[in-house]
This record gives C-alpha cells, sequence and structure tokens, in this order.
C-alpha cells in the first residue's frame, strides 16, 4: 500500500494482473484520486462472470465497500464515504484464443477512453509481464544461496547482471 500511495496521483493510471486483483485496491487507487485498470478473476467476482454471461462489450457497476474492506484502508489512512460505493467499468476482451478476459476500471468516459483501446493498452503490459518470469523462473531469483541481507542482495543484483548480460548478447546476435 505504501509504494502505490507513495506514486499515486491524478496523472497515474495503475494497471495490473489478475493476481493483483484485491477487493480494497480499486477503493485504495480511487481516495488516491489516481486511475487504475486491473484484470479481474471471472472464477471469483460474480459482477464479471454475469457481465461475461451478458455478452456485452463494457458496462458499469457500482462496488459497494465492505466493512472489512473499509477497516482495511482506515488502517492505511483513506476516509470515505461508506454509502457512497465505487462506480467502476467492466470491459471485455477477448483473445484469439477465444478466452474472455475482464477489465475492471474507473476510465468511465467512453468518449475519452473507447472500449477498443483497452485490449491494446492491458496487452502492453505483456512484456513486463514475461521479464518478471524470466527474472523468477530462469534465474530462480527466489532461491538465495544465503539467508543473511548482504547475501540475498548480492544474489539479487547478480541475478539482474547477468539477465542484462544475456539480453544483450542476444540482442548482439539478432540479424
Amino acid at each position: 500500500w505504501d509504494l502505490i500511495g507513495a506514486h499515486a496521483d491524478s496523472s497515474t493510471c495503475f494497471l495490473g494482473d489478475r493476481g493483483y486483483f484485491d477487493g480494497a485496491l480499486p477503493f485504495f487507487v480511487e481516495a488516491l484520486c489516481a486511475q487504475f485498470i486491473i484484470r479481474v478473476p471471472v472464477k471469483l467476482f460474480t459482477k464479471a462472470q454475469e457481465f461475461v454471461q451478458s455478452g456485452r462489450q463494457q458496462c458499469e457497476i457500482e462496488l459497494p465497500a465492505p466493512s472489512d474492506i473499509r477497516e482495511q484502508l482506515e488502517d492505511c489512512g483513506v476516509v470515505f464515504d461508506k454509502d457512497r460505493p465505487l462506480a467502476v467499468r467492466l470491459i471485455r476482451v477477448e483473445l484469439n484464443t477465444g478466452e474472455i478476459e475482464v477489465l475492471m476500471t474507473n476510465l468511465r468516459d467512453t468518449k475519452l477512453y473507447p472500449v477498443e483501446e483497452f485490449a491494446r493498452i492491458y496487452h502492453l503490459r505483456w512484456g513486463i509481464e514475461e521479464s518478471y518470469k524470466s527474472f523468477k523462473c530462469k534465474l530462480e531469483v527466489e532461491n538465495w544461496s544465503g539467508k543473511t541481507v548482504a547475501s540475498v542482495e548480492q544474489d539479487f543484483h547478480a541475478g539482474v547482471l547477468n539477465l542484462n548480460l544475456v539480453t544483450s548478447i542476444a540482442f548482439l546476435l539478432q540479424p
């Protein structure tokens, strides 16, 4: 929460995958006057299931803040009107495979933010996701050689250096 709070302002738009979906996150980002586009896990989110079944491209829904989310946010210093639900827009993104993804956003102006742009914007994060996967899987960055802070930092920085060297060499070998 601190990291999001430190980087949020009215010009910020957070782009998150379904693994980052948390019931409190949309409320938190909205309270910081920032924007968000988050892929929601359809199987775990009833309103997203209903939206997918409707066949529509987009819709607006309201999310009431449950008491546990309100408490969590109040612990972070975020105070909001508990009687005012959060208005969000759900957007259908159909992949080439036929799979349907649902994005939730507080960018509700359909003229300023047309539905066709969301698939392209969401796809921009794919390179970053692949970099994380390489970092975690290929370099086994979470497999530390020691238990001290210094050894973990050394392993981390060696992994970053290694990944950068491999990427540079691979780039140079491209025709």
